[in-house]
């Protein structure tokens, strides 16, 4: 039960989150402070964990901390899993130097 609480408090909070992200910044635009305002969601994300030093993020979360609910609507998570896979080695979760990789290959 607790764990299903805090699972809609998350998808609530990403929704709250996005909400803020889709009155500042053209879709599929990161421009300085969207990659600030992401890296800090990225950094405060509850669900992250410490891998070898470094906080990581699962990629259904980072799905939601990375694009708007508009932008996930053009670009579902299997896409991004698909693109996040054929550009690092082990994507299931993403470390914020991974997230930079990505962005600047596929952004």
């Amino acid at each position: 039960m607790a764990e299903e609480v805090a699972a809609k408090l998350d998808i609530l909070a990403a929704k709250v989150e996005t909400l803020s992200l889709e009155k500042k910044w053209e879709p599929m635009d990161y421009p300085p402070d969207r990659i600030e305002h992401v890296r800090k969601s990225f950094e405060e994300h509850p669900k992250g964990q410490t891998v070898d030093g470094k906080k990581t993020l699962e990629l259904k979360f980072l799905h939601q901390v990375l694009f708007t609910e508009e932008e996930r609507k053009e670009y579902a998570l299997k896409d991004f899993e698909s693109d996040a896979a054929a550009v690092l080695k082990d994507a299931s979760s993403l470390s914020w130097e991974d997230v930079e990789k990505f962005m600047a290959e596929n952004l």
